[in-house]
């Protein structure tokens, strides 16, 4: 009995030893807005990737496509994930259990070359390993090397150490290249200096992160839960000066004119608020929820485009057996719907910018073969179908179905 006593404590100790390191060992999450600069244009966020993993493997088009690609769901073994998460296995586990990305756009570049204007964005992912260097390092040299020789064919990398553990691997003669940066836990990989530099040091805290950006603090906890894959923001301005730029390709414009993009910037910028992403498991897939916000005397105006007349599956019958997208709009007045848009915009904007707008919507209708919105909806009734058949259906990719 006396013999059994200390054996039962030095058991129970060791117990309680192994369930405080695997406590203390699990990952605490972090805030991957602390990594991104306050002036991303594009932000996104994922903090569970084993989630993101399970919901496409759980999605219909991953089991429809089973038979074609032969691929297995990976088994989920609690006691395997529990000890990858744990820092216990092969690294590949362990970073896939335990790490959180993020990915950011830091900037868009612009030249002119025979008449074609060519964007470049420079473009970063954040991972917060949660895993010490040593180990990270060696997993995040290799993935650099993989990625180059991927995107570029064979590529010549080198390895350097300063403030962090570099390794940049470009093509002989060319200008693109892949920088790969390990800080700590934290590893960042970007197709420039610049977008590699700028997270570093927002990580260092001598650039402000966007998590200073309040209307994004805001907008995420109104729209993301536990159960949320992924988040993604564009800033007001921003969302304004990406449209300016995508606006004159719908207009059939030359890109390039700077007066045009500032003054759709401007404009734009009266109406959006922002645009916020979300991306959640479902049933079926995966559920992607985009949320644009506007001025509320905007909403009000837009409210006659969001009034739906009752379903009516008829309409298959007349959509071909294969297409490659397909778009259906159940406005309950179509004409009424697009009148809608004209009012939101003349409240908001001046005589120019609103001629400017109806314009680009009238564009946006020229594809499908209307030149005239305001004579050929009225005629139409819901719903309205857009759709891009499969290539050699031998069907016009343009139209509208009623």
């Amino acid at each position: 009995m006396k013999f059994r006593r200390p054996l039962f404590v030095l058991v129970l100790l060791t117990v309680l030893l192994i369930a405080g390191w695997l406590w203390w060992s699990f990952p605490r999450r972090v805030d991957m807005a602390d990594y991104a600069p306050a002036n991303s244009i594009v932000y996104v966020e994922f903090n569970n990737l084993a989630a993101v993993a399970q919901a496409i493997q759980n999605s219909d088009v991953w089991q429809a496509a089973t038979p074609i690609t032969q691929s297995k769901p990976a088994t989920q073994n609690r006691f395997v994930s529990a000890a990858a998460r744990a820092g216990i296995g092969p690294l590949p586990a362990v970073l896939f259990a335990r790490a959180q990305l993020a990915l950011v756009v830091v900037d868009l570049t612009t030249s002119e070359e025979n008449d074609t204007l060519k964007v470049r964005p420079e473009v970063a992912i954040i991972a917060e390993t949660h895993t010490s260097r040593w180990r990270t390092k060696p997993a995040a040299i290799e993935a650099v090397k993989h990625l180059a020789n991927f995107v570029y064919g064979a590529s010549m990398c080198t390895e350097r150490s300063a403030d962090a553990e570099y390794v940049e691997c470009s093509i002989a003669g060319g200008e693109r290249k892949i920088v790969g940066a390990v800080d700590g836990t934290v590893v960042v990989i970007g197709n420039s200096d610049n977008a590699v530099r700028s997270c570093l040091e927002v990580r260092r805290g001598t650039r402000p992160s966007i998590h200073t950006d309040t209307e994004m603090v805001k907008v995420r906890a109104n729209v993301a839960s536990n159960n949320t894959l992924g988040f993604g923001y564009i800033s007001p301005a921003n969302s304004a000066k990406l449209f300016s730029w995508a606006a004159p390709l719908l207009m059939r414009q030359a890109p390039g004119n700077q007066q045009l993009e500032q003054l759709l910037a401007v404009s734009a910028g009266k109406i959006l608020r922002g645009v916020a992403w979300t991306a959640n498991p479902s049933p079926h897939g995966i559920e992607d929820r985009f949320l644009f916000s506007l001025e509320p005397g905007v909403v009000s105006r837009l409210q006659p485009a969001f009034e739906t007349a009752e379903r009516d599956e008829n309409f298959w019958k007349l959509v071909p057996a294969g297409f490659e997208s397909l778009t259906i709009y159940r406005n309950k007045a179509p004409a009424t719907a697009w009148n809608s848009l004209d009012s939101a915009m003349s409240y908001k904007l001046d005589a120019v910018p609103a001629v400017l707008f109806g314009s680009l919507l009238q564009s946006s209708l020229a594809v499908y073969g209307i030149e005239n919105p305001k004579e050929v909806l009225p005629s139409l009734s819901p719903p309205l179908l857009t759709m891009k058949p499969s290539q050699g259906a031998g069907i016009d990719t343009r139209g509208a179905c009623e």
